[in-house]
């Protein structure tokens, strides 16, 4: 038969270990989030700032080609056109060339092993 101190001591050392598990699972948990929420932000402002080099950039592609061309229509036709067809690429690909490494990305940075 057990010990009645034996038994108090077990489930007050039963009670300690499961209180510090689940603290050690809201850090890790917190770490996580953490992660994935600067990367996310980060990844965000990087995609703002290349929209924004992108637009005007293209801008400039669309002046300088109707500039070239004598219409000014033209430039913009033509710069609308190639974004026609990357869109369509992108449409037909977006499985490999988007989804995919996000995905993949997403989970090493949920699952990255601790050092």
């Amino acid at each position: 038969m057990i010990d009645r101190d034996k038994w108090e001591s077990l489930t007050d050392n039963l009670k300690s270990y499961v209180n510090t598990q689940i603290e050690l699972l809201k850090l890790q948990l917190t770490d996580k989030v953490s992660a994935a929420g600067s990367t996310i932000f980060s990844s965000v402002l990087l995609v703002l700032t290349a929209i924004s080099c992108i637009f005007f950039f293209s801008c400039w592609a669309a002046l300088f080609l109707s500039a070239k061309i004598g219409d000014t229509y033209s430039g913009f036709a033509i710069v609308g056109g190639f974004y026609l067809l990357f869109s369509i690429v992108l449409l037909l690909a977006r499985k490999q060339i988007l989804e995919t490494p996000i995905r993949n990305q997403l989970i090493k940075v949920l699952f990255k092993k601790e050092d």
